[in-house]
């Protein structure tokens, strides 16, 4: 085999290479879908629902029954009920990038959960402020 040969299929087979790590790639990545500005986080240690994450617009139904969340950001006001020192805590917990399965609330642009991260702390906080959240579509 001659020295062009040899590099036209040494470059074939680099192009293959890369088009089936891009295709692997697109196949196994996660669908996700990022909500509307998150605006408000009511935490109640004490009773179910523990977390309730409130939206800027309505949330589609059809794009939480059976997905996951992850809480990605969230910016606490200076006005905000907890003030930004007393929530700090929580809010590392919660953008630790622990996914958790949310329930639809009756309000349109709520989520719910019951789930609470270990260490969370003992006491109740509304905390409203801007944030980021992704619900992530499982892989069949």
């Amino acid at each position: 085999m001659g020295g062009r040969a040899r590099n036209l299929l040494t470059a074939l087979v680099a192009v293959a290479l890369v088009v089936v790590v891009a295709a692997w790639y697109l196949a196994a990545r996660p669908v996700r879908y990022q909500l509307s500005t998150l605006t408000r986080i009511d935490y109640s240690p004490a009773a179910a629902p523990y977390l309730t994450y409130t939206f800027s617009q309505p949330v589609p139904p059809g794009q939480v029954a059976g997905n996951t969340a992850l809480l990605r950001s969230f910016t606490v006001d200076a006005a905000s009920p907890t003030p930004p020192a007393a929530a700090a805590g929580l809010i590392a917990l919660l953008t630790k990038g622990l996914p958790f399965a949310p329930n639809a609330q009756p309000l349109p642009n709520a989520l719910t959960t019951n789930v609470l991260p270990a260490g969370a702390p003992p006491t109740p906080m509304t905390v409203t402020g801007s944030g980021t959240m992704w619900l992530i579509v499982p892989k069949a």
